[in-house]
C-alpha cells in the first residue's frame, strides 16, 4: 500500500501535471469505486472546474475545485497515470479526467482505494480521525509523550495507528524502529525520554529519505510517470530476514504481531 512518502512523491508530481488546469470532462467507469458516492453528481460538480491545489494528509490525496474536494486514497494497487488522449485506456481504470492537452487516469487492479467528491461545508470524516503529520511541527516530544503514556501496545502497532502519526505504514516503521534502535515490540508507555527523541528524529529523517527518493518500490507502487520509487534501494531491515545488519552484524529477524510483519535487527534492537 503506498504510505507517506510515495502519496507525497504522487501529489509533488500531479502538481506539475494538473494544478491550475480546468478538468473539460471526467469519466467514473466503477461507480462503485465511490463507496457510496453519486457518480452522476461526481461528474456534474468536477467538471469545468480548475483544480486548485493538489494537497495531501496521511495517505489520502486531496484536490482543492472550488465547489469542494476530490479525496482518493489509492489501497493497495491505485495509482495515477497521466496519458495522451490517443492511447488506448488501460484495464483496471476506474476514472478518467480529461483536460485539454492529456488525460488522467485513475487505475486500480484490486480497487481497495477510494475516490470521493465533498462539497464545501460537508465532513470528510476519514481526514478528521487522522493523527499529527509526522513533518508538522506539531509532532514533537511533548505530542509524542502524550499519546504514547498510557499505551502499552507494541510501539510498532502505535506507529501504524493512522490516528496518532498519519501516513506510516508497515515497511517505514520497520526502518524508523531500526535507525532509532527501538524493538517493535516495545510498549509505548516504558519507552525512555531518549527514546521517544529517537523515535522523532528517525521518523522525520527516513520518511524525507524516502520522499527525495521517490518513495519504495516493492510490487505494485507507480509514479504518475509509471516509473517506480527508489527508496527500496536503501531499505536496511525491512524484507532483509537472514541478512546482517550493517552495523553489528547480528542477524535481522521477522516476527508477526497483529497481522503484520516487523523486521528489526536482533543486535540492535533490544527489548
Amino acid at each position: 500500500m503506498p504510505e507517506l512518502p510515495e502519496v507525497e512523491t504522487i501529489c509533488r508530481e500531479l502538481r506539475k501535471t494538473i494544478q491550475g488546469h480546468t478538468i473539460i470532462e471526467c469519466e467514473i467507469f466503477r461507480p462503485d469505486y465511490l463507496r457510496g458516492g453519486d457518480s452522476d453528481q461526481f461528474i456534474q460538480s468536477a467538471s469545468g472546474r480548475r483544480i486548485e491545489s493538489v494537497d495531501r494528509r496521511g495517505k489520502y490525496i486531496i484536490w482543492e475545485i472550488g465547489v469542494g474536494r476530490i479525496v482518493s486514497h489509492l489501497g493497495m494497487t491505485g495509482k495515477y497515470i497521466v496519458q495522451d488522449e490517443s492511447v488506448k485506456i488501460p484495464k483496471h481504470t476506474v476514472a478518467r479526467f480529461k483536460f485539454r492537452d492529456k488525460s488522467l487516469l485513475l487505475n486500480d487492479v484490486r480497487r481497495f482505494g477510494r475516490l470521493n467528491l465533498y462539497l464545501n461545508g460537508e465532513t470528510i470524516s476519514a481526514l478528521e480521525s487522522l493523527g499529527v503529520e509526522p513533518f508538522s511541527e506539531n509532532f514533537d516530544l511533548k505530542y509524542i509523550s502524550t499519546i504514547f503514556k498510557d499505551r502499552k501496545r507494541p510501539v510498532k502497532e502505535l506507529l501504524l495507528d493512522q490516528s496518532i502519526i498519519a501516513g506510516i505504514g508497515n515497511i517505514y516503521a520497520s526502518e524508523i524502529l531500526y535507525r532509532a534502535k527501538i524493538h517493535p515490540l516495545s510498549s509505548g508507555s516504558h519507552l525512555s525520554k531518549a527514546k521517544l527523541k529517537r523515535l522523532i528524529e528517525s521518523t522525520k529523517n527516513i520518511l524525507e529519505l524516502a520522499v527525495d527518493n521517490a518513495g519504495t518500490t516493492i510490487s505494485d507502487y507507480r509514479r504518475v510517470d509509471e516509473k517506480t520509487g527508489n527508496f527500496q534501494n536503501l531499505l536496511k531491515v525491512y524484507g532483509k530476514e537472514g541478512c546482517s545488519c550493517e552495523f553489528c552484524q547480528n542477524e535481522i529477524k521477522k516476527i508477526v504481531f497483529g497481522g503484520r510483519s516487523a523486521f528489526f535487527c536482533s543486535g540492535c534492537q533490544k527489548i
